[in-house]
């Protein structure tokens, strides 16, 4: 208590300093003008000029709630310096005796009205300030060892394959994560690989042996993420799309069904026997199809060739082999053949044009639409190969189950379309989206997926936010926007004993009998808002009330002296305003006790007490500066309860056993 009393003292004379008019000169013109000597002794000059020069320089050492005051009178201002040991005497022989001991009695409400009165504001938003600040680290710190605590379960190793060098970092940082700001600026580097390698990452999660199980129930499903995890893959690499096609591992549907696996054998089986010598495009352009198509030798040659490739790959449907297939059809059925290879080409020649016109512009001159345009028109053609399923002789059904998980390789292409544009935030919702759809809650137990797309979703959007940002306000801001109530306040939860000065600076609840107001409707609950109280703190660690814990519970005394709540909430919403409106020490005395009880990991606490409220309700930062003055001056008593970030100012004494 003496300590931070001290302090305050010091601060106060530091502040008067600041701003007060210079001594020197003013002693000058006192000794000059307004003093008569005596041989060692002096006096005031008492007429009334000079004693009005005097109350001129000595009111303008006042405090500023004192001189600013427009009923200030003349006793007024000598009664300040009645004490002071260098001119107090003189002052009497200017206004009357000195003060007797009953004259203290009468005086001493005005000692207090004046420290009442005394300028703190300051003082006070410094305070504020501080608190508002240490607020944001202490759960900054939380969410970071959370984060660090989270990851290294062995529940969550989905998100250490899908992000490797996060959870290295973290690992590597441990315990000191608590000092996260030095290594910040490594772990956004982190942050930036992982997400873009999130579709190379997520085949490794998909083919964990812990899901083996699970995707031999549902073999189509696994398929059908791997092909499209394939695809975006591709895409991401800037592969051309007609290169995906061809280098499509096949092997990939072998659990799924035979005809579903020849027919997409079929279709890159078309799509490769139309690719052009050209440079410039990947496939035929629709006037060198008119020379295959209007030449019937040509045709014929090109159809003998497109069987030989079909029997070198032992292409077979469950009924038929490609190759007897093309030998039975093709004869009576070439329109139907001719109609399939325009429409193929016709969609790849859209493709092309897509592709010319997004290498076409610069980096930075490319728009959503042009990336979308290109992403879509790929899903197209990847699509299209699928029709070989209706050609004459094939006719084969796909699988209801495996058109409905298609749906996952436009959701893969997003992801890709998300990556080459930098747009992490959109790339983790369709991961999420993408994760969610391949791991079906109801029928799988392992890995608690369900937890994991929770955290993937909640630690990844803030990855994606502080990799996108462009400056330290905004990764600072994305920390602000991600971070939860939990984290670090460990000393009183550990120890057995301790005493702090300590500030609590969270949300209350209560209710309030303000004197000279009735509560007419006897409402339970009739006030709530920001507290911020200081005062000192008795606290023991791993115990809840009287009962000791192997957690690490605290349970505190705390003995308030002042609320900064009304500041403190003016800063939460406005840290950039320079000047607060006056406020006097009486604004914000609140004497009261709390019990306090520390939550387990986390810098929180829960309160419950009783306090003298502080008579500054809100700050109105209006142009005149002036505090609120809802019931000003009014003497009140609040009950309340409430959550706060517990923030040790100063520790006095700790105890250990």
């Amino acid at each position: 208590m003496k300590k931070i009393v001290i302090l305050l003292c010091f601060c106060s004379l530091s502040f008067s300093a600041a701003v007060a008019q210079t001594p020197y000169y003013d002693a000058l013109q006192v000794r000059k003008e307004l003093i008569t000597v005596t041989g060692n002794k002096f006096k005031f000059n008492d007429d009334d000029e000079s004693v009005k020069n005097l109350l001129t320089i000595l009111k303008s050492y006042l405090p500023d709630s004192v001189k600013n005051n427009p009923d200030l009178s003349e006793d007024s201002i000598f009664s300040f310096y009645k004490t002071n040991p260098f001119f107090g005497a003189q002052i009497d022989t200017l206004i009357g005796p000195g003060i007797g001991a009953e004259g203290m009695l009468v005086g001493l409400p005005n000692i207090l009205s004046a420290a009442g009165n005394l300028d703190v504001t300051k003082i006070a938003d410094g305070f504020a300030r501080f608190l508002v600040n240490r607020t944001k680290e202490e759960l900054n710190v939380a969410f970071f060892s959370r984060f660090y605590r989270e990851i290294n379960k062995k529940e969550y190793t989905d998100l250490q394959i899908l992000f490797p060098q996060t959870y290295r970092l973290l690992t590597a940082i441990g315990d000191e994560i608590y000092n996260y700001s030095v290594y910040l600026n490594n772990l956004r580097q982190a942050f930036e690989k992982d997400l873009a390698s999130l579709l190379p990452n997520l085949p490794k999660v998909i083919n964990r042996d812990v899901y083996s199980n699970y995707f031999k129930e549902h073999p189509e499903l696994k398929a059908t993420v791997l092909s499209a995890l394939y695809v975006g893959n591709g895409l991401v690499q800037k592969k051309h799309p007609g290169q995906i096609i061809g280098e499509y591992d096949v092997n990939l549907l072998n659990a799924v069904n035979t005809d579903v696996k020849a027919g997409v054998q079929t279709g890159i089986l078309f799509s490769e026997s139309l690719r052009s010598n050209g440079t410039d495009h990947y496939w035929i352009s629709g006037d060198s199809l008119k020379l295959l198509l209007d030449d019937a030798i040509t045709l014929k040659f090109y159809f003998g060739l497109l069987y030989q490739q079909a029997h070198v790959q032992q292409i077979k449907f469950n009924k038929d082999s490609l190759t007897h297939i093309l030998k039975r059809e093709l004869p009576d059925n070439l329109t139907a053949y001719h109609t399939f290879i325009k429409g193929f080409i016709a969609q790849a020649t859209t493709l092309t044009e897509n592709i010319k016109n997004l290498a076409g512009k610069a980096p930075d001159k490319r728009d959503f639409a042009d990336y979308y345009g290109f992403y879509n028109e790929t899903l197209n053609t990847i699509e299209y190969t699928m029709q070989v399923a209706d050609l004459k002789g094939v006719n084969i059904t796909i699988p209801q189950t495996f058109k409905d998980h298609v749906a996952n390789v436009r959701t893969a292409c997003d992801i890709a379309l998300d990556l080459n544009r930098r747009n992490y935030g959109s790339a983790i919702i369709n991961t999420y989206t993408l994760y969610k759809h391949t791991f079906i809650e109801d029928e799988i137990e392992t890995s608690k997926p369900g937890k994991v797309e929770e955290l993937l979703m909640k630690y990844g959007s803030f990855m994606a936010a502080v990799a996108e940002a462009e400056n330290s306000e905004e990764v600072a801001k994305a920390i602000e926007t991600a971070v939860l109530p939990v984290g670090s306040s460990k000393i009183k939860r550990t120890t057995c004993f301790n005493v702090s000065v300590n500030a609590y600076t969270g949300l209350f609840t209560g209710h309030e009998w303000i004197k000279g107001l009735e509560n007419k409707d006897k409402i339970t609950f009739n006030t709530f808002g920001v507290t911020a109280p200081i005062g000192i703190a008795f606290s023991g660690g791993h115990r809840l009330l009287f009962w000791k814990k192997k957690a690490e519970w605290s349970t505190s005394l705390f003995l308030s002296l002042v609320d900064l709540g009304a500041i403190a909430a003016f800063r939460f919403g406005d840290d950039t305003t320079a000047q607060v409106p006056t406020i006097h020490l009486k604004n914000i005395i609140a004497p009261g006790a709390f019990l306090s009880l520390g939550i387990p990991n986390t810098p929180l606490s829960a309160n419950f007490g009783v306090q003298m409220g502080p008579n500054l309700r809100k700050i109105d930062n209006n142009k005149e500066l002036v505090p609120s003055e809802d019931n000003n001056n009014k003497i009140y008593w609040r009950l309340s309860a409430g959550i706060c970030v517990d923030i040790p100012l100063l520790n006095l004494h700790t105890r250990t056993k």
